[in-house]
């Protein structure tokens, strides 16, 4: 059952959130919905978040979507909480700590501890023109 504020979406913005309750990458659900093959990496990312952090009509349709299917399956993020904690204690009575690091991992992860980092490299070709107001300085010779 869809709520009325699918009603306030896009066919675009619906599929948007469809896609990101299916795969949890935000990325990859504007990828999916809209046409990305001229926008860099970053640009994605960036129109990402402004799709789904900055717009409130999809964030509501997300959590519409989540609370639907906890209702349905019955599986509550604090629920999943619990079971990681119990499955991290019983890797340890096993002795097996590789099973308790990765359960442990999966907890920080959730609780927003550990980010993903990348590296990025950029090579700027020409002079680089640095804006100051009404002045421009140049910055090395290419």
């Amino acid at each position: 059952m869809q709520g009325d504020s699918m009603a306030d979406l896009t066919a675009k913005q619906e599929s948007a959130c469809l896609k990101y309750i299916e795969c949890g990458d935000k990325s990859e659900a504007y990828r999916f919905a809209y046409n990305c093959e001229n926008m860099k990496p970053e640009s994605i990312n960036r129109k990402a978040h402004e799709l789904f952090e900055e717009n409130g009509k999809i964030t509501a349709r997300v959590k519409e979507l989540r609370d639907g299917i906890e209702k349905r399956t019955n599986i509550t993020v604090d629920g999943i909480l619990k079971q990681l904690v119990e499955d991290r204690e019983f890797a340890k009575s096993l002795d097996n700590p590789s099973t308790a690091v990765r359960v442990t991992e999966l907890l920080g992860k959730h609780l927003g501890m550990f980010v993903d980092r990348s590296e990025v490299e950029h090579t700027v070709k020409g002079p680089l023109v640095i804006m100051r107001g009404k002045k421009d300085k140049e910055v090395g010779d290419g």
